[in-house]
This record gives C-alpha cells, sequence and structure tokens, in this order.
C-alpha cells in the first residue's frame, strides 16, 4: 500500500481488548506515520468522532454494541454522506446480520474471532480502493473548475466584444445625429452666402 498522508482508520468496537490488539498489531505502521487509529465503544461515539473529523479513510466497526449497534451506524453513515467506507466485523454464522450490513453499504466484512492477517488485508485492500475514489473525486473537482473557468474566460470575451461593438454603434449614431443637422446647417450657409443679399442682410 502506498500513500502520501496516512491512512485514518477509526475502529468501532465495545470489546475493550481490541484496541491494544490493533495496535500491537499495526506498530509498524503507525510507528512510520503510515496509518493513524481511532477507537469508540459504539456507534453514538463512533459518529461524533465522524462528524468531528470527516476524513477517515475506513471504519471498522462491530455489529453488536451498546448504545448504537453497527448496523444503525452504516444508515447514518450512509444519511450524512460521509466519505468513508465501511468494514464490518461480525460471527462467523450471523450471515442475516453480514447481508444486512452489505446492503446498507458496508464495503466489505470480516467474521469472529479476528483473524489478523484477513484484517491486515482487507484493510489496505479498502485504504487503496478509498484513496481512488478520492483521487477521482478530486480529478472531477479540478477538470470541473477547470471548464468553469473557461466558460468564465469566454463570457467574458463575449460580453468585451458585445461592449466594443455598442460603443462603435453609438459612436456612430451620435455621429449620424451630429452630422444630419450640421448638413443643414452648412447647406444653409451656403445658400445665403450665394445669393443677392442686401448689406443689411449681410451683417445680420
Amino acid at each position: 500500500m502506498t500513500a502520501e498522508a496516512p491512512a485514518k482508520i477509526l475502529v468501532v468496537d465495545d470489546e475493550p481488548d481490541l484496541e491494544l490488539l490493533i495496535k500491537q498489531r499495526f506498530r509498524h505502521k503507525i510507528k512510520n506515520n503510515e496509518i493513524t487509529f481511532d477507537f469508540a465503544g459504539n456507534g453514538l461515539e463512533a459518529l461524533e468522532k465522524l462528524n468531528a473529523q470527516n476524513d477517515f479513510d475506513l471504519v471498522l466497526t462491530d455489529i453488536n454494541m451498546p448504545v448504537m449497534d453497527g448496523l444503525t451506524l452504516l444508515i447514518k453513515i450512509k444519511e450524512q454522506q460521509k466519505m468513508s467506507k465501511a468494514v464490518v466485523v461480525s460471527a462467523y454464522g450471523d450471515l442475516e446480520n453480514i447481508r444486512t450490513a452489505m446492503n446498507r453499504g458496508a464495503f466489505d466484512f470480516i467474521t469472529k474471532p479476528i483473524d489478523f492477517q484477513d484484517l491486515e488485508t482487507t484493510i489496505y485492500k479498502t485504504i487503496d480502493e478509498q484513496r481512488l475514489i478520492r483521487q477521482g473525486l478530486e480529478a472531477r473537482a479540478k477538470l470541473g473548475q477547470t471548464l468553469i473557468d473557461k466558460e468564465r474566460a469566454e463570457l467574458e470575451k463575449i460580453k468585451a466584444e458585445q461592449s466594443e461593438k455598442f460603443k462603435q454603434q453609438f459612436l456612430a449614431n451620435m455621429s449620424h445625429e451630429i452630422r444630419t443637422p450640421m448638413n443643414s446647417i452648412v447647406g444653409m450657409t451656403n445658400l445665403l452666402i450665394n445669393s443677392e443679399l442686401q448689406e443689411q442682410q449681410k451683417n445680420n
């Protein structure tokens, strides 16, 4: 697994020994700042952490917990459109809950008792998938911004061209409006100059 920033994982489980086991298993990744773990004892506590930090790559959650179980947490994650991918942990024979979890948006599942080799593989696979999705969203956002900037530039160009056209039309109209009475004045002046006028009329 390659990453510029550490992967952030939220582990949701009411088993007190699990935090120690995970930290022990991933100690080298944690020490090398490749992975960071946060822990919550139930779904409600996990939701509070997700609301406080919306950049978790993975939520690893047990299904059966007090206060708020994992299945309810999955609904909340989906409702609030959190970017985190969820992996559920359930007893080997609990196929009904696993099926429900997958229908509620879980990316994968791990059975209890946890095989830590399987856990490690699932975590890396999920993080890689999540990073690909994030990169795709970032690329689409950049492309969208580029298109917006291009459209804005085209609009400014059109506005400038219209402004220049209106200015030229205005000057042409003004020239016509000035020229029309001036032609009359010049014509009348030439007519008077070429007429047989009395001395008093010329002076006036």
